[in-house]
This record gives C-alpha cells, sequence and structure tokens, in this order.
C-alpha cells in the first residue's frame, strides 16, 4: 500500500503521457473531473476503518487539517486498470498541454 499511487496527485496529472509526432505532451483533469475523482477517493475511503483511527496517514497528527486518506484505497492494479481506460478512451475529461 505504502508504494500506491497518491490518487491526489494522479487526479492532476495522469501517469502517462501522450505520444505525439513533437514529442510526448502532458495530460491535466479538467477542474470537474478533479472533483468527481476527489468525490469518489473520500468515498471509499470513508468506508474504510482507517478513517475511523487518529493517524498521520489520514492527517489526525496535524491539529485543525482536514482528516483525508494520503493514498488510493481502491488497490494499485485498479488504479491502473482505471488509468487504462482512459487513456484507451482518448483522455475523456483531460485537457492535453
Amino acid at each position: 500500500m505504502g508504494a500506491g499511487p497518491l490518487i491526489l496527485e494522479r487526479a492532476k496529472y495522469s501517469p502517462y503521457s501522450v505520444p505525439t509526432q513533437s514529442g510526448p505532451r502532458f495530460v491535466r483533469g479538467t477542474l470537474r473531473n478533479r472533483w468527481e475523482q476527489r468525490q469518489h477517493h473520500d468515498e471509499v475511503a470513508n468506508s474504510t476503518l482507517l478513517m475511523s483511527v487518529d493517524s498521520w496517514y489520514n492527517g489526525a497528527n496535524i491539529e485543525g487539517k482536514q482528516r483525508r486518506l494520503l493514498s488510493c484505497i481502491g488497490g494499485v492494479g485498479a488504479y491502473r486498470d482505471l488509468c487504462d481506460e482512459i487513456r484507451t478512451n482518448g483522455y475523456p475529461g483531460f485537457a492535453i498541454a
């Protein structure tokens, strides 16, 4: 789990670059896409026991900080499958720069 992707960071930037004739270009999630990914992440995280304990892993060690799980709880395999699906479908919800 410690080596898993940080979903909050990956919601901003796809782990893939888009190959073009002029070289690779990078992909950034649209604001709506990032918000939807964040909501999904929080729903999954909040359904686990990890959010019911006081831990640095969910921000409980910093007074006043919003408690959020740091990494993707759905598993690296499921996350990779989602990334592959997004890539195959032409990056819907993403802007290519």
